[in-house]
């Protein structure tokens, strides 16, 4: 579609659905988005991602949260084509639908193709790689390559039924690792541009980027106190909400706090979509949230699925060198596939009617 879904339109789209449940979704042995899809680590990874995309089935999960980046695209698109496809038949024969994300602010600034870091441990999520980098972000003339880049993979998968959606940018203007303020305005002014360039290649499935912090951006504010950072998130959210097919958010806080952002964005009159939740020690947890999120028919992605290279069953802020800790932050399964918290798969499959 050339131009933002109408709520009728979206509706029309969202009663077809069942109700949504996954995860963000990356491999135990990747490291981040760039070790899934490259074509050596790929071939190698292919087995643990079919073994672990079963297990996501059989926990009733029909949709997954899946990180892509424009530095696979600009080395080896052909190759990258080919993978995608296979990892889109590899959801698809277990009946899941995945959400594609193009673009991610967070954590490491200048990735590179090739042999990706070792985890450190202790650190969570040591190896993420923001798309595109903050030199190509602070670097318009590169822009267009972007643009390419998006327009090609909606031209190839913009009719795909084996694709659910498209989330354009994961929380534009934050960073996590290599914290950068002047990155912001860039991110501001990307978020406009690439929901022009997917909507130029016409995708048949809507497109969201996510809300992912407060202030919130629906309500009125002293503008005049925030710094220009916190004006740019601000005024970034804002063109989310508003450009949106969908309305995407992310919720780290208990269910109280959950219930409270879902009231305020049902008043958009668009259907929502949890894109993270689910940090333990936060009190963002399975068993609170799960059932609000399904009550209110939002579909849910909490953050993480098998403990792997991306360590984020440490929690935000941890040091090098901390032990595991006695509570996982994030994920549910280990490596072998058993569970952390028996009581949570069982809880997931009680209301996904696994």
């Amino acid at each position: 579609m050339t131009t933002q879904w109408t709520p009728e339109q979206v509706w029309t789209w969202h009663r077809k659905l069942p109700w949504l449940v996954g995860c963000n979704f990356l491999p135990s042995t990747a490291i981040n988005q760039l070790e899934m899809f490259q074509p050596d680590d790929y071939d190698r990874h292919r087995e643990v991602l079919a073994r672990e995309l079963g297990w996501a089935a059989g926990l009733g999960m029909n949709s997954l949260r899946v990180f892509l980046h424009d530095l696979l695209w600009a080395g080896d698109r052909d190759g990258f084509c080919r993978r995608f496809d296979d990892f889109l038949d590899l959801c698809a024969e277990r009946r899941i639908r995945p959400m594609i994300v193009f673009f991610d602010a967070c954590h490491r600034s200048e990735p590179k193709l090739g042999i990706q870091p070792d985890p450190i441990p202790g650190l969570h999520n040591p190896g993420w790689a923001q798309s595109p980098t903050v030199g190509t972000l602070k670097n318009e003339s590169d822009w267009p390559r972007l643009e390419h880049y998006i327009t090609e993979v909606l031209k190839r998968h913009g009719t795909d039924d084996r694709i659910l959606c498209w989330d354009l940018y994961n929380e534009p203007c934050n960073a996590g690792f290599d914290f950068d303020e002047t990155k912001a305005p860039f991110c501001e002014k990307l978020v406009t541009e690439v929901f022009g360039w997917a909507r130029s290649a016409a995708p048949s499935q809507p497109l969201t980027v996510c809300t992912w912090q407060s202030p919130d951006p629906q309500t009125e504010h002293d503008e005049a106190a925030l710094t220009d950072y916190q004006r740019h998130v601000l005024a970034t959210q804002r063109k989310a909400l508003e450009l949106s097919d969908i309305i995407s958010f992310h919720n780290y806080g208990p269910s109280s706090a959950l219930r409270m952002q879902i009231e305020r964005l049902e008043t958009l009159g668009r259907p929502l979509f949890c894109t993270e939740y689910m940090a333990r020690t936060l009190h963002s947890r399975f068993e609170d949230s799960l059932p609000v999120l399904k009550k209110k028919n939002v579909a849910a992605y909490n953050w993480g699925f098998v403990s792997g290279k991306s360590q984020t069953i440490f929690p935000w802020g941890s040091p090098a060198g901390a032990p595991d800790p006695a509570i996982w932050f994030h994920d549910l399964l280990r490596p072998d596939g058993s569970a952390f918290d028996p009581n949570e798969m069982e809880l997931i499959r009680k209301l996904t009617g696994a």
